[in-house]
């Protein structure tokens, strides 16, 4: 639940406006309007160097996990503070499983003042689209 507070606290000093899914079994987080299209966002949180990029499902004593598939979100946002890692679809190298050191190059500060001031660029890129009504 922090992870997800902080992806919310910073795309709201971005100025982007956002929405909470009504279904909770939606495959996405977040939904957020982005430069010019519809947004979805997968917040995860870990402390590990690597986790199971994995859907829960199920009930309480029957626990059923899903790989995601393609459409299924545009960005995954990690938290690891004081860092959070955006990650487009597209540049996911696995999608079962999430190796931090594979991403440096999309980790951002959280304890750097410019990240809350530098907007990263939300938008939808080929065809990882969802048709959201």
């Amino acid at each position: 639940m922090a992870g997800e507070e902080l992806v919310r606290y910073l795309i709201h000093m971005w100025n982007y406006p956002m929405f909470l899914p009504l279904d909770p079994s939606s495959p996405f987080d977040l939904l957020v309007k982005g430069e010019n299209d519809w947004i979805t966002i997968q917040i995860k949180h870990s402390i590990q160097k690597t986790f199971r990029l994995k859907r829960e499902g199920g009930g309480k004593n029957n626990r059923t996990y899903k790989t995601y598939q393609e459409g299924d979100f545009d960005y995954l946002f990690v938290c690891q503070f004081p860092y959070i890692y955006i990650v487009p679809w597209k540049s996911l190298k696995a999608v079962s499983c999430f190796t931090f050191s594979m991403y440096e190059s999309y980790r951002h500060d959280l304890t750097d003042e410019r990240t809350y001031i530098n907007k990263v660029i939300l938008e939808k890129e080929g065809k990882n689209e969802r048709i959201i009504n």
